[in-house]
């Protein structure tokens, strides 16, 4: 089969789009994670190890986004030694510091490009159209682009222990392409749009040059909690069924 990076007809290997260091962290003791869906005629299923892909890359390309994923995964469990912002009393965000824009923007843009390139159902709402080919010749370059290339928007729920790993999903704001990936209990808002990231979040965006401001949100007061809730309903005797939950 061919690889969607390399062009080249070579045995494809099990590539995962989002790190499975991600999935690892919900486990519950010996609970495993299950992909659950809020259509009741969807079966959970297993998810050990979080959500793969056989048919997108070969080994030797697969290999090529390992450090990018490490880095991306170390950054976002760094939450401690990020500063807090606060208005009075209220959280508001992160100031962060220390980071390196290549090795952490090109994880972004690589979890995008991967999504978009997958036919798993998971990504199903992950399309990057013409994008899709830029994505992907920068990562083949190793190139991170400029602060508004694929620019990146983190927010940070103030609920850590609840890792709110919901499905990647497109966000418009003021009609300008994101597309949101929920990674530990952060979610990333990618751009996929020519046009400049709006006022007043283009002060958000990751840059070259620290800092990076990351947007806190309250889980208890977000839309992914209700939903999070509503697929809990629709499963709720998955557990007493006699299967694992």
């Amino acid at each position: 089969m061919v690889c969607r990076l390399c062009g080249h007809d070579r045995k494809l290997v099990k590539a995962h789009i989002i790190p499975e260091g991600f999935f690892r962290k919900l486990w519950h003791g010996k609970d495993m994670p299950f992909l659950l869906s809020d259509n009741e005629d969807i079966y959970p299923k297993r998810a050990p190890i979080g959500v793969y892909d056989r048919e997108i890359l070969c080994e030797a390309c697969e290999l090529l986004f390992a450090r990018w994923d490490q880095y991306g995964q170390e950054f976002l469990e760094r939450r401690h030694a990020w500063r807090l912002l606060r208005d009075h009393d209220n959280p508001v965000g992160y100031e962060v510091l220390d980071y390196d824009y290549a090795n952490l923007k090109l994880f972004f843009v690589s979890v995008l490009w991967r999504a978009s390139v997958s036919r798993h159902p998971f990504f199903k709402n992950i399309d990057l159209g013409s994008f899709e080919d830029i994505a992907k010749q920068q990562i083949i370059e190793m190139a991170p682009g400029n602060a508004d290339d694929f620019s990146v928007i983190l927010a940070a729920f103030n609920a850590p222990t609840v890792k709110p790993s919901l499905d990647p999903a497109l966000a418009t704001w003021t009609d300008v392409r994101h597309y949101q990936f929920y990674l530990g209990d952060c979610v990333a808002y990618i751009k996929a749009d020519e046009r400049k990231t709006p006022e007043p979040f283009h002060d958000l965006v990751l840059k070259e040059t620290p800092p990076f401001l990351v947007i806190s949100r309250d889980l208890r007061a977000s839309p992914e909690l209700s939903l999070m809730k509503k697929i809990a309903q629709v499963h709720a005797g998955f557990g007493r069924r006699g299967h694992p939950a």
